[in-house]
């Protein structure tokens, strides 16, 4: 996943050129490559920078493309980084989204799931809660992501300060909590903050720090780097206390 990050600031610079008013990339810009496991996607100005159609999208990407006459008509949706089949959102809105809602309402709260991966009764799950908090740096985001794979008895939890989460972050740390199992119901049923009975810290930074260089850290020690990078559009529950 970690190679898709660097593909991000080309990704956006070719798909500015050429993305419509609605932010969708004209087919006629893509080249297909076929392979054993079916097709690829690439911009033709730039083979090397790989695209892929996002979920909502890919089964109509996958219509087209047996399609040329359609194919040379349509535009769609793409992004610089493949989704995570399997995974699903509680509610649909793209992370940024989330972001200026927190910005503008204080608050609003995510969670993510692997349908697919149900094993000791629940399913590997990423709860994140944004909320607009004074601080002595000013007036900032907060970020806290709790990512929980069933059997544990904790979770792994990561805390992010940022103005937006666009370009820079002031504060990262990430930390295990252990919880009992009344807790957890709490925190992934009811999608409130416990506190826990157990809470061990591994890493801090503070001071300016990419947000790029944020989501290598956070991948690099949350124990599946799938949910959270699902997350980059991740879904929303607002208005929750």
């Amino acid at each position: 996943m970690r190679e898709y990050l660097q593909r991000k600031e080309p990704f956006e610079i070719i798909a500015a050129r050429h993305q419509t008013e609605d932010g969708l990339i004209p087919c006629q810009c893509l080249i297909i490559r076929c392979t054993a496991d079916g097709y690829d996607l690439a911009f033709a100005e730039n083979p090397d920078i790989e695209v892929f159609p996002v979920p909502e999208s890919n089964v109509v990407a996958d219509a087209l493309v047996n399609r040329p006459d359609l194919w040379r008509q349509a535009a769609i949706r793409l992004t610089y980084r493949p989704s995570v089949w399997g995974s699903a959102p509680i509610f649909g809105v793209p992370f940024q989204r989330a972001v200026e809602i927190a910005l503008k309402q204080g608050y609003t709260k995510s969670k993510y799931f692997l349908p697919n991966a149900h094993t000791g009764g629940g399913y590997e799950s990423l709860l994140i809660h944004l909320r607009k908090v004074d601080d002595k740096r000013g007036e900032l985001l907060q970020l806290e992501a709790w990512q929980y794979k069933p059997g544990s008895d904790f979770a792994y939890y990561l805390h992010a300060m940022s103005t937006n989460f666009q370009s820079l972050i002031v504060h990262l740390d990430g930390a295990t909590i252990q919880y009992s199992g009344r807790d957890l119901d709490t925190l992934l049923l009811e999608t409130k903050k416990v506190k826990g009975s157990h809470y061990q810290k591994f890493f801090r930074l503070d001071g300016e720090l990419d947000v790029n260089d944020m989501h290598k850290l956070a991948t690099a020690f949350l124990p599946g780097e799938q949910l959270y990078m699902e997350a980059l559009d991740v879904a929303v529950m607002q208005n929750c206390a």
